[in-house]
């Protein structure tokens, strides 16, 4: 018994149009790293998607990370957060808010205080508007 040509044409159809989709959306974050400063290759935009990350979520961040001139963390440090189940949004808003204060916090130590649970950039931000840097030093490097 042989399978119709139309199904298997149908099956390739199906797939390339699936991929199409795929190369499309990762075409369009791509562009809008390459117009920024943050370097990041198709490719791993492409692999982000088959390992269920959102690529949107993580070179926005590396962007965002980037135009402050933040450049310790790169593309694999906010995907492995983000793989984690950490909250990469809420993390390098801490980072950057601090930074806007002259502090350089330690990546490491601040996503352990994300996977914990707390709110990092609540815990920056009043430690900052309170005058009270003690808060911040297991944080800093």
């Amino acid at each position: 018994m042989t399978v119709p040509n139309w199904i298997i044409w149908g099956a390739l159809a199906v797939a390339g149009l699936y991929i199409l989709v795929l190369l499309t959306g990762s075409i369009f974050i791509w562009i809008r790293a390459f117009h920024s400063v943050a370097d990041v290759k198709f490719f791993d935009i492409f692999a982000m998607r088959f390992r269920k990350t959102d690529p949107s979520l993580i070179v926005d961040n590396l962007i965002l990370l980037k135009d402050n001139e933040i450049i310790d963390i790169d593309l694999a440090d906010l995907e492995n957060h983000h793989l984690g189940g950490g909250n990469v949004d809420n993390v390098v808003l801490a980072i950057i808010h601090a930074s806007k204060s002259n502090l350089v916090l330690d990546w490491k130590a601040v996503t352990a205080y994300d996977f914990a649970g707390r709110d990092i950039f609540q815990i920056v931000t009043s430690a900052i508007q309170s005058g009270n840097l003690n808060e911040l030093e297991p944080l800093l490097k």
